[in-house]
């Protein structure tokens, strides 16, 4: 789907923020189609290249950091992933008659399966290190008339979410962020150690993630069977003076914030893209629709 065409349409809008100190190559994806409300974004989960430094004591190792993005992947197999999901959820959906929240499930599912065979092409024996899954998160929705009214089906998995405002900014619906939890992190750290140190990322990755078995686990499209289980899906009414947005979870913040509510009140939305570019941390995406 030509993403850069769809832009252009007046009640859809999409953006990929950065900060300026963020060196990473970008890593996001989204995309999007007016005329069935379908939003995609995905946020390809960050690699762990040779030179990633350990913090002692959480103070930061200058030339450590410097040394993690010189030797961070140019192209990055988290856009490639990223990129998969939103191709593959919108084809897949494309190609239902029903756009519900049945049909997103799967939509998730045939992404998953798509990620599974960039793994077995590109990424033989993972490491959960340096070679770890190529993966991502993701969210996505669909618009539908059901009854005399608009129906919004959604999906997501770990902390990509779908939030709903309404006429004057109130954030009326939002998914919970389910990626890695504070409690997760406390026992990952009391037996494996914490994510500085290669022990607890690899940890993260091999224990915790897509594991049922596993009390604090979370979800990723890894191409793993049991990613399925950690996608969420749901349907919500729309209403005419409603704003959907699609985030990554590195606008989260921005968007239950006062400033952005504000916006949407005013319906000063050319303004969202700035307000997000000055408050993202590191980088993040958006696609709202009104």
């Amino acid at each position: 789907m030509n993403t850069q065409a769809i832009q252009t349409q007046a009640r859809m809008q999409g953006f990929t923020v950065c900060h300026p100190l963020n060196l990473k190559p970008e890593e996001d994806s989204y995309s999007f189609g007016q005329k069935h409300g379908l939003i995609a974004v995905a946020d390809g989960i960050t690699r762990d290249p040779k030179g990633m430094p350990i913090l002692p004591n959480g103070r930061h190792d200058v030339l450590g950091m410097l040394r993690f993005f010189w030797n961070y992947p140019k192209s990055s197999p988290a856009k490639v992933a990223a990129d998969t999901f939103v191709r593959t959820f919108l084809q897949t959906m494309l190609d239902f008659k029903e756009k519900d929240s049945k049909s997103i499930q799967s939509a998730f599912e045939e992404a998953n399966k798509s990620i599974r065979i960039l793994n077995l092409c590109r990424n033989i024996f993972p490491d959960y290190l340096e070679k770890d899954y190529w993966a991502c998160v993701a969210a996505g929705t669909s618009l539908r008339q059901q009854d005399h009214q608009k129906v919004l089906s959604y999906g997501f998995i770990a902390d990509c979410g779908v939030a709903v405002f309404d006429e004057n900014g109130n954030l009326v619906f939002k998914t919970p962020n389910e990626g890695p939890s504070q409690e997760m992190d406390k026992e990952r750290e009391r037996i494996y150690r914490s994510f500085r140190f290669p022990e607890g990322r690899k940890a993260t990755r091999r224990v915790y993630r897509n594991n049922p078995q596993t009390p604090f686990a979370y979800g990723a499209l890894t191409g793993e069977n049991t990613a399925r289980g950690y996608v969420r899906t749901g349907e919500i009414e729309f209403k005419p003076d409603n704003t959907v947005g699609v985030f990554s979870d590195g606008l989260e913040h921005v968007i239950t914030s006062g400033e952005f509510a504000e916006r949407i009140k005013q319906k000063r939305f050319g303004e969202l893209r700035g307000l997000c570019r000055r408050k993202v941390h590191t980088e993040g995406t958006l696609v709202y629709y009104r």
